[in-house]
């Protein structure tokens, strides 16, 4: 039997999104402003983590539409977070240090409860619990 992944928390420190917390366990999870923005070629993205596209705060509008995505991924048995955009930066604060998120690095950086996801000026915080049943991300 697989061992059920962690939950995920993320919960909006800086920025403006349609909720304040989210929960997960497993599978991929895409951050981005607007809920489903679309790209030059007409592809779809629908954003688990959504950055509200109206707002203009200095820094919720420095979300980018496909701007980062987290995975679970099961060798680690961990979440692991990817850069997608290079117009502005994403990083984590852990401890008190700065870990920079390269551009469209395929390794990514595996994220661990406390953590502060900077996705642009907006900030996220991460907790990461062991997994309490077999429910779906919500």
């Amino acid at each position: 039997m697989a061992t059920l992944p962690p939950e995920l928390r993320v919960a909006v420190v800086k920025g403006q999104c349609d909720r304040a917390e989210y929960a997960f366990n497993g599978g991929v999870i895409p951050i981005g402003r607007g809920t489903e923005p679309s790209d030059a070629f007409g592809r779809v993205r629908h954003n688990e983590i959504t950055f509200v596209d109206e707002v203009r705060d200095g820094i919720t509008e420095t979300v980018a539409r496909a701007h980062a995505r987290v995975e679970f991924d099961p060798a680690l048995a961990a979440y692991v977070v990817f850069n997608e955009s290079s117009s502005n930066p994403t990083f984590l604060v852990r401890n008190g240090r700065s870990l920079r998120i390269n551009p469209r690095d395929p390794r990514g950086v595996r994220l661990e409860s406390g953590d502060r996801l900077h996705i642009g000026r907006a900030v996220l915080q991460i907790s990461v619990r062991p997994a309490s049943g077999g429910r779906n991300p919500t």
